[in-house]
């Protein structure tokens, strides 16, 4: 008898490739699944860290203004006027000379009073203030804004919350911003 040669596959032929082709579909989709989740967990972040730096680098601008003229004789107020010092808060306000209200003894024109504070709703996002000028973008990542002093430096917290898929994070960025010139006594009291 003549062995006659096989035309197509077997049927378990056909279920073996089919499952395999099945196992790499799935494969592939978790994996593109977890991409796009991870990509957007990351985008949110990105969005909140930026932010963040822009709102650190004005504060830290108007510390070092402020600071520069702290210990004088003639304004021996706090540099932080909240909060108070050892306590923690979510509006930060100080005392900075800008181009305009430069420091003069002899006329000792007072200095701008400057709050920072996240101002907003939910439905349109949350963004950082200083006074009533926005200095981030608005966004939705943004939970919370929080200050704590000592009179020397103060501590920014910034709450973010991502959310996909159902799941949320929350993460915090931080920042110690030190003062210049302060915590000195005055020139008139005798000390460098």
């Amino acid at each position: 008898m003549k062995a006659r040669r096989r035309q197509g596959m077997t049927l378990i032929e056909l279920v073996v490739a089919l499952a395999v082709f099945v196992v790499v579909i799935v494969g592939v989709s978790a994996a593109l699944g977890a991409f796009f989740r991870l990509k957007s967990t990351y985008d949110q972040q990105m969005i909140v860290q930026q932010n963040f730096g822009v709102a650190v680098d004005r504060i830290s601008q108007d510390m070092r203004i402020a600071a520069e003229f702290q210990a004088t004789a003639s304004h021996p107020k706090t540099l932080v006027q909240a909060p108070v010092d050892g306590t923690m808060g979510d509006t930060l306000t100080i005392h900075v000379y800008d181009s305009t209200t430069q420091y003069n003894p002899a006329t000792t024109s007072p200095p701008l009073q400057v709050t920072y504070q996240v101002k907003g709703d939910p439905s349109t996002g949350y963004a950082v203030y200083r006074n009533s000028d926005a200095i981030t973008e608005t966004m939705h990542q943004l939970v919370k804004l929080y200050f704590a002093t000592d009179g020397t430096k103060v501590v920014v917290m910034m709450v973010g919350e991502t959310t996909y898929g159902g799941k949320t994070n929350r993460m915090s960025f931080t920042s110690l911003i030190y003062t210049r010139n302060t915590g000195y006594a005055s020139p008139s009291s005798g000390s460098p």
